[in-house]
């Protein structure tokens, strides 16, 4: 198959609420879009969406490589999915690019060819992957904001919610983490993260005294993540890395104490095909993959909850984030119902793109 055209638009979306990220805080979501196109016009697209805080590379670096790329692989024969999931893009275009810039080619790439055969996205990992998976619920805000959004997550049918904590004082994230277990019925997994917000006497005396609420794990705990088996052995808690995920050679999960699963967010992590084969890696140390969100619009999540279809379709994954959009790219937007994010129907060929909210960019 071959590329002959690719086209980039910018959008800003705003959010329904302040976004708090590491620094700072933001109110809109900017990225942008890539379409490529064969030569039966059939059209497929991808997400360049830079995470402020998180992401390396800033939007404008995203924009020139992005370009780059573009330029790159127009009239050229495209990697078949099974070419690109093991080697990469990085491998075809001769160059590095930044992480986001190669998440949205890939995903470019594997929704044109979805249209070509036939078949869904997350069924050229594997064959019998669900249309749907369930993901943990977000809370954030005061001890009052985040337990009555429990209360309603359970009660919508949420199988799992992840608490943010260590923005407040230890003794505040303690009682707010009791008060929500409290609404919350054993069944429903409960997941904290942390961002790395705290030392590691202040995360021991946390850790300790939430050690007995049947958490599923805690994300990166600790500000120094070199020190998290010594966490571990200090409160008994399971972790999870997500920030530092890739501080440590996959070969080395399996030997890490405590380690009950590696967050992988392929926009900041490498892509598409490096999120495939770090998911590989980590079931057969037998640590659990959940891809999760940067944040993303409606089409990067498609192309994520995919692959979460395709790769760990039992773990909840963290892609419940578009109801932080207030608007949203696509006709027909993508929903969590009951919990579960279903993507059945937001395959490339029946995915259609508001093209009113994209600004046209140049991708010579």
């Amino acid at each position: 198959m071959m590329m002959i055209s690719a086209r980039m638009y910018q959008y800003r979306v705003p959010l329904v609420r302040p976004l708090p990220l590491k620094s700072h805080r933001i109110s809109d979501r900017e990225g942008l879009l890539i379409q490529f196109t064969d030569e039966l016009n059939r059209i497929g697209w991808g997400e360049i969406a830079p995470l402020p805080g998180f992401s390396i590379e800033s939007l404008e670096e995203a924009r020139v490589c992005s370009a780059r790329a573009c330029h790159t692989l127009r009239g050229s024969e495209l990697p078949e999915p099974a070419v690109l999931l093991e080697r990469g893009i990085e491998s075809i275009l001769g160059y590095a690019c930044p992480s986001s810039v190669t998440f949205g080619v890939e995903s470019a790439i594997l929704t044109l060819w979805s249209l070509v055969r036939g078949i869904e996205v997350r069924r050229f990992v594997n064959e019998w992957a669900p249309d749907a998976i369930p993901v943990n619920g977000l809370l954030t805000g005061s001890t009052a904001t985040v337990t009555e959004l429990a209360k309603r997550m359970v009660a919508d049918g949420y199988t799992a919610l992840k608490l943010k904590v260590g923005a407040e004082s230890v003794e505040a994230e303690i009682e707010k983490t009791k008060a929500v277990r409290s609404v919350v019925p054993s069944q429903v997994k409960f997941r904290l993260d942390a961002n790395q917000a705290c030392d590691f006497d202040t995360a021991v005396r946390f850790g300790r005294a939430v050690n007995g609420l049947e958490l599923e794990y805690i994300e990166e705990p600790l500000s120094d993540s070199a020190r998290l088996e010594q966490f571990h052995d200090q409160t008994g808690l399971v972790y999870a890395l997500d920030e530092s995920v890739m501080k440590y050679s996959a070969e080395e999960w399996g030997d890490r104490e405590g380690l009950g699963a590696v967050i992988l967010k392929p926009t900041i992590l490498g892509g598409v095909a490096a999120a495939y084969r770090l998911a590989r890696r980590a079931e057969e140390m037998g640590v659990k993959p959940i891809i999760s969100s940067s944040f993303e619009s409606s089409v990067g999540t498609v192309t994520l909850a995919n692959l979460a279809c395709a790769l760990a379709p039992d773990a909840a994954s963290g892609l419940d984030t578009l109801s932080w959009f207030a608007d949203d790219l696509l006709i027909n937007p993508v929903r969590t119902m009951a919990g579960r994010l279903n993507i059945s129907g937001y395959e490339a060929f029946r995915t259609v793109v508001r093209t009113d909210l994209l600004k046209a960019m140049t991708a010579r």
